[in-house]
């Protein structure tokens, strides 16, 4: 890539990595989470924990690791190579409690989390005419509790099954329960932003060029796939490096090849978010 395309690519960043600048976002979450139903993050607190995201892939991606064979710097030749030890579990220790749940999307409710059986549940309570009748242990992957489900004779595993299995019954009161359904779903789709966000402020670094930049958002896109396989990613970020070109005084676009360096080629996935 020359200067001059490095410079015209960096025309076309709307700054996504920002949440102060992404369109539509701060109506989202105030609807999302409103009501008493909280973020773990607010709006600054996601930006922190982007910067953070972004400054961990850099540092484990050095350019020098990534430029060509034989531009090698001969001074670094024999520096043993850290990145294998920078894994997930790495990450994750280092972020703090609340970025750390807020990527992790576990199910929640207003009670926290409760230990027994050496996991950790959130309690939720079912109630019947406004009378407390069930008290409904969940795991954090949105499982009901087994002795829940033996003690109560739910024929069902999951809240989201408990909750269709009840909602259209006058007796109990669910509020609570969908509540807990809907905060979760809020959840992931923040996780989802702050996922784009990354991928975009990696791409868009001016701390390293878009090349590199490119290759340390498909390792990060590769390393929360495996940590959240369930992750929707937005489309526009996934397969090529987009440089427009100044022609006659005209915008045209020109494509970047999809990987620089033999990692590997992303196959085509179902986890892509058509924003």
């Amino acid at each position: 890539m020359t200067i001059e395309e490095a410079q015209n690519f960096y025309k076309t960043d709307t700054m996504q990595y920002d949440f102060n600048c992404r369109e539509n976002f701060k109506p989202w979450f105030k609807k999302a989470f409103e009501d008493g139903k909280n973020s773990y993050l607010d709006i600054q607190g996601l930006n922190r924990l982007v910067n953070k995201l972004v400054s961990w892939y850099e540092f484990k991606f050095p350019d020098i690791e990534l430029d060509k064979p034989g531009c090698i710097d001969r001074r670094f030749e024999n520096t043993p190579d850290i990145s294998n030890y920078m894994d997930n579990e790495q990450l994750r220790y280092r972020l703090k409690h609340g970025e750390r749940e807020a990527m992790d999307c576990n199910y929640r409710t207003g009670s926290g989390y409760l230990g027994h059986d050496e996991k950790w549940y959130a309690g939720l309570e079912l109630s019947k005419n406004g009378v407390n009748i069930w008290d409904i242990s969940i795991s954090l992957d949105g499982k009901l509790a087994s002795r829940c489900r033996e003690k109560y004779h739910i024929p069902v595993e999951t809240i989201e099954q408990f909750y269709d299995a009840l909602k259209f019954s006058d007796e109990f009161d669910l509020e609570d329960m969908k509540a807990c359904i809907d905060l979760h779903k809020s959840d992931t789709i923040l996780r989802d932003f702050i996922i784009d966000a990354v991928r975009n402020a990696l791409l868009y670094s001016h701390n390293t060029i878009p090349e590199y930049g490119k290759i340390r958002a498909d390792e990060f896109t590769k390393d929360m796939l495996e940590l959240y396989p369930d992750i929707h990613l937005n489309a526009k970020c996934e397969n090529e490096i987009v440089i427009p070109e100044i022609i006659d005084g005209k915008v045209k676009q020109k494509s970047f090849i999809k990987r620089l360096i033999g990692r590997g080629k992303n196959e085509e996935s179902s986890n892509i978010r058509k924003y």
